[in-house]
């Protein structure tokens, strides 16, 4: 038995469950905002410990998506926060809790593995070239850096680059900063980070499954219109034949973190590989969709050996 943990609105995880289904697969999906009303979770401690969802005691993997929280629109600000915060606890153990032999991924290396710093640290150790960044509070240094660059100078968050509000789901893309924004914060440097900006041919997207890669060819760059950050606007993409060499740093990246599966970015420059960084839970559908690449078969092969 599979469990998928996901919400109502993941498009990507009804992409795979329509193929469980084909193949006749055994799975439960838990719907995370669902917990209370449509699905029920017990976690008992006595001399022995009992977990069950939905009356399911036993799952051999566990494919964890996203989450989502209900909201109840009978709550002030504050009790919303409370509510947020022991329900985002119980979710917490009742992972840590659960005995299952493979995740893709266990959750809290995914919550660990958003940490760009860490990444670029990972990244540089296997051999990965990076760009040149900086995390400061000191708008000295900060100028320093920027001048340093005449090909210029990005910034991007610090730990991934989603967020929601009462409007739905927002995401922070890569930008390209300007040394006017400083004066125009009085000199406060909130810390981010800030890397030197790489001129790319095209860039590739790494979609690691296990042992398995599967790389994209996004043309961000193409009909004279250069992209900063992909995610802002369509692109042409295609099929790509990855380096061994770089397909094994990949693998190498994703499981240094404890994950089995990754989204990872790189550039192609002129002569060389440049790592950005790796998103553990990305987006992937688009590529297969576009591509070919058969990552669900790889996703639902992992799940059910």
């Amino acid at each position: 038995m599979i469990l998928v943990v996901s919400h109502k609105n993941d498009y990507t995880a009804d992409f795979v469950i329509n193929k469980l289904n084909d193949q006749n697969l055994s799975y439960k999906r838990l719907n995370t905002e669902d917990i209370g009303s449509k699905h029920n979770v017990l976690i008992r401690y006595n001399k022995t410990k009992n977990i069950s969802i939905d009356g399911i005691n036993e799952f051999n993997s566990v494919w964890f998506r996203r989450t989502a929280i209900s909201q109840n629109s009978l709550l002030n600000n504050s009790k919303e926060k409370f509510h947020e915060r022991d329900f985002r606890l119980f979710l917490k153990s009742l992972w840590r809790d659960l005995k299952v032999r493979k995740w893709l991924s266990y959750p809290d290396f995914i919550g660990t593995a958003e940490n760009k710093l860490l990444q670029l640290e990972l990244a540089n150790n296997l051999g990965f070239l990076i760009p040149d960044t900086i995390i400061t509070t000191n708008p000295s240094e900060l100028k320093c850096f920027y001048t340093s660059y005449k090909k210029g100078v990005v910034i991007k968050p610090l730990f991934g680059g989603r967020y929601f509000d009462k409007t739905g789901k927002k995401i922070v893309f890569t930008n390209r900063f300007d040394i006017s924004q400083l004066e125009q914060n009085n000199h406060s440097i909130f810390p981010i980070i800030f890397q030197e900006e790489i001129e790319k041919i095209y860039e590739i997207r790494v979609t690691v499954v296990d042992d398995q890669v599967f790389s994209a060819k996004i043309k961000s760059q193409q009909n004279g219109n250069p992209k900063m950050d992909w995610r802002n606007q369509s692109n042409e993409i295609e099929s790509y034949q990855l380096p061994l060499l770089y397909e094994k740093k990949c693998i190498e990246l994703t499981k240094s973190l404890g994950l089995n599966f990754g989204a990872i970015d790189l550039i192609r420059t002129e002569n060389e590989y440049v790592f950005l960084e790796i998103n553990p839970n990305g987006q992937w559908v688009w590529i297969e969709s576009n591509t070919g690449l058969n990552i669900s078969d790889a996703i639902i092969n992992f799940l059910s050996q």
